[in-house]
């Protein structure tokens, strides 16, 4: 397999929590193109700690030591700046009230569009787009603090998804939908 087949990649990715004992341990696997991988366990079993490493924020931006590595598209996480890394990987949080930053569901799609520094036009096709894929079209002025939890939910997925990351990572992604 080429390195080009792979989007993500963890080699030995171990994670400690204040010098305490692996809150995670040796993690090796491949993600490539059209995979679709569920990790499963129960809590406390470093589900949330793996996503963290795998979307760069352990160790860059949330406590933890880290050893081992995360590649994106071959690129080791390590030398990559957060801002280079979230062009890479989408991540959905588990609780979307931690992860909305604006106050109407307009700007909350336009957020990560305007941060790549996107052309106007283009950020207002992909907020409309966007807005009919999720069923959100009729919320765009709504306040935020308006949306149940599932909107919220999905809210956050779709103005992740606007961005079009070639990588998507989901922690509890389904925790607030409904059935439907």
């Amino acid at each position: 397999m080429s390195d080009g087949s792979r989007l993500l990649e963890a080699v030995d990715v171990s994670v400690t929590y204040d010098g305490e004992s692996n809150a995670l341990e040796h993690a090796t696997f491949q993600v490539r193109a059209g995979d679709l991988v569920a990790v499963v366990g129960p809590n406390g079993s470093g589900k949330s700690t793996l996503l963290r490493a795998l979307v760069g924020l352990i160790p860059n931006l949330a406590h933890g030591e880290m050893t081992g590595d995360v590649r994106l598209l071959g690129c080791s996480l390590a030398g990559l700046a957060p801002a280079a890394t979230a062009r890479l990987v989408g991540f959905v949080q588990q609780s979307p009230d931690d992860q909305i930053c604006t106050t109407t569901v307009r700007a909350e799609l336009a957020f990560g569009l305007e941060n790549l520094n996107l052309p106007i036009e283009e950020i207002e096709h992909r907020i409309n787009e966007t807005a009919q894929q999720f069923g959100l079209q009729h919320e765009l002025d709504l306040p935020t603090s308006h949306l149940s939890g599932g909107q919220r939910q999905r809210l956050i997925l779709a103005s992740i998804m606007a961005m079009r990351p070639p990588v998507l990572v989901c922690d509890e992604p389904l925790s607030r939908l409904d059935p439907d």
